[in-house]
């Protein structure tokens, strides 16, 4: 996230701007990702059930879990999910496989519809042209 927005990082006010106030909890392997100061950002890494017995009992309502397939099975496996949405972005951040082998910024493209046919999704998009 700080790659795609190098201003988070300056104040609680721009992290808002994406997350609002809620708290957040960050699995990675990372050991020295920068704070952003004054948000309620948690790195975390290990086992996801003593992670989701903490965040349990610090929010009210449901959790959003977002993240890749291992981390999904992770909470799988743990017996900690009810619900899976996948999701598909035609940009992703940082080093994921983009779904384009272009880069098609969201400023230029908007959602017209999305059908649901069993297990497949078909999503149109209108691009702007430049």
């Amino acid at each position: 996230m700080i790659d795609h927005d190098p201003k988070m990082l300056t104040g609680p006010e721009k992290w808002r701007e994406y997350y609002d106030d809620r708290p957040v909890w960050v699995f990675t392997h990372a050991t020295d990702l920068p704070a952003v100061q004054g948000t309620q950002v948690h790195f975390v890494q290990g086992d996801v059930k003593p992670v989701y017995d903490e965040i349990a009992a610090t929010v009210d309502g449901g959790i959003w879990l977002v993240g890749g397939g291992d981390l999904v099975g992770q909470f799988d496996d743990a017996g900690l999910l009810d619900e899976v949405v996948a999701g598909i972005c035609p940009v992703t951040l940082g080093a994921g496989a983009p779904l384009f082998p272009r880069r098609i910024t969201s400023k230029r493209m908007s959602v017209i519809d999305v059908v649901q046919s069993g297990e497949q999704v078909k999503i149109r998009y209108r691009i702007e042209r430049s």
